[in-house]
């Protein structure tokens, strides 16, 4: 009974405890009517019923012991009802480390540095937490796990330690309301601020990392490393998120244009990078179609070095796109692009990849 006890849930352990106690009632009359030896069931019995109880009760403390590191483990980077369920269903959490494909994100304050000139600590501290709470908020309502802050920057995933189907999904969306959040925060915070987001999704190595002195629940990998640079392209192409295409769940769940196929640092394999206008409402419009298509025209002109046609496109694109979304800058990005290639002519290694040069 001892045995079983830890290994069998309570109603199976309350089972094998009553059949023990039949089995020996059995038995003692077995033994009184073939034999006349007479022995009485009940020291049995009652040893069976004491060392279920006793041993019943050691498993709870156990298990509520288990459930309260479960708890404080991970009460302050998961939401209250993801730490339940974990705490529920503890064998769903692995020590160690493990591989799981993960939806990655990264989010900072752009130019951070300007934006704390003049100020001192305790009223930085104050615009950081500020600044941290809502967003934090927004992911722990979207099933984030909140890997780390790094002074203005949110390291976040989905899909651990409790798996989600639907990671990519929560990836975008919270991407979205985080934007949402960010224009509330700017109504009353005394200087504004702006973000830069990238997701990113890929396998991972998560789980609890560190040294046996200290350690934090966090992932580890080539597609966390991708997710911080492609957060880190945003200023470059003046957006405030870019996603990977490997985070898109479609690209009808939300509205979606393709930005550029761009070689990060750190690799030599092109990533095709996209940005998130909008939710799937926007993207059913009939003015954003017609956007997207012209828009997608002009990127697939000019990876195959269709220059002038580019330009046409180019111009087009940046008219429609006036009551869409600002993407003045990534537009004059590409008008540098085309008129340098007008001067110079196509490269004989033309592939049309951007090889980024800055993290």
């Amino acid at each position: 009974l001892l045995l079983g006890l830890p290994r069998l849930s309570a109603i199976w352990s309350a089972l094998l405890a009553a059949t023990l106690v039949a089995l020996s009632i059995a038995v003692y009359w077995h033994l009184f009517a073939e034999y006349l030896i007479l022995l009485s069931p009940i020291l049995v019995s009652f040893t069976i019923l004491t060392t279920y109880l006793a041993g019943s009760a050691a498993h709870f403390l156990i298990t509520e012991k288990e459930g309260r590191f479960v708890r404080n483990a991970f009460g302050l980077y998961l939401a209250p009802t993801m730490v339940e369920k974990l705490a529920s269903n503890p064998e769903e959490l692995v020590l160690g480390g493990q591989e799981r494909e993960l939806t990655v994100l990264f989010c900072d304050i752009r130019g951070f540095t300007s934006l704390s000139e003049g100020m001192d600590p305790t009223q930085l501290t104050t615009l950081l937490n500020d600044f941290l709470t809502p967003m934090t908020t927004v992911l722990l309502k979207n099933g984030a796990t909140i890997d780390k802050y790094m002074g203005d920057a949110i390291m976040a995933f989905w899909n651990a330690p409790i798996g989600q189907d639907n990671h990519r999904e929560l990836g975008c969306q919270s991407l979205l309301d985080m934007r949402k959040g960010l224009v509330e925060l700017n109504m009353v915070a005394p200087k504004p601020i702006n973000i830069g987001i990238g997701l990113n999704t890929g396998p991972c190595c998560v789980g609890n990392l560190g040294s046996h002195q200290r350690f934090s629940y966090s992932a580890i990998g080539d597609s966390v490393n991708v997710a911080s640079r492609v957060e880190g392209q945003t200023k470059f192409y003046g957006l405030d998120n870019l996603v990977t295409e490997a985070s898109l769940p479609n690209q009808e769940a939300f509205a979606v244009i393709e930005i550029d196929s761009v070689a990060v640092v750190g690799r030599s394999e092109p990533l095709n990078i996209f940005t998130i206008i909008g939710d799937k409402a926007l993207g059913e419009t009939a003015q954003f179609k017609a956007f997207k298509l012209e828009h997608q025209e002009l990127i697939s002109l000019y990876r195959i070095g269709e220059i002038d046609r580019a330009q046409k496109a180019l111009d087009r694109s940046r008219e429609l796109a006036k009551t869409i979304h600002p993407l003045a800058k990534l537009y004059d990005l590409y008008q540098e692009r085309l008129d340098l290639l007008n001067t110079n002519g196509l490269p004989d290694d033309w592939d049309g990849v951007y090889r980024s040069t800055s993290k």
